[in-house]
């Protein structure tokens, strides 16, 4: 369980640390969110997984499986609960009052040609 879990962080990796997903785009919390949950996901089953050694459950038995299944998916939604919720809002918002340089120039040379 824990390389597939690594094996998707490292792929949402690439594609947002390399620009992929962009910042400013909508999707971007999502997916940053998802990433946060997977990385403390990740630590719970090396953790979890740390504890099998004193045998709390026999190694493989359902017992075993379910209760590390079903923390790492507590911890994921827990992590990614907490990123979305934290989240600035998304730069979309920021292009609606972004400046114009063309607006800019046009507002220029109406007060450059006002008769004040």
């Amino acid at each position: 369980m824990f390389f597939w879990m690594y094996l998707v962080i490292e792929l949402l990796a690439m594609f947002l640390d390399s620009g992929i997903i962009p910042m400013s785009n909508p999707a971007y919390p999502w997916f940053a969110a998802i990433y946060t949950g997977l990385v403390a996901a990740t630590y719970t089953c090396l953790l979890i997984n740390g504890f099998v050694g004193f045998q709390f459950a026999e190694d493989g038995t359902p017992l075993s499986l379910w209760f590390l299944r079903i923390s790492c998916l507590a911890i994921w939604g827990l992590c990614f609960f907490l990123a979305i919720a934290s989240a600035p809002p998304s730069a979309e918002h920021k292009h609606r009052y972004a400046v114009n340089p063309g607006g800019l120039i046009s507002s220029n040379n109406e007060i450059a040609n006002s008769k004040l």
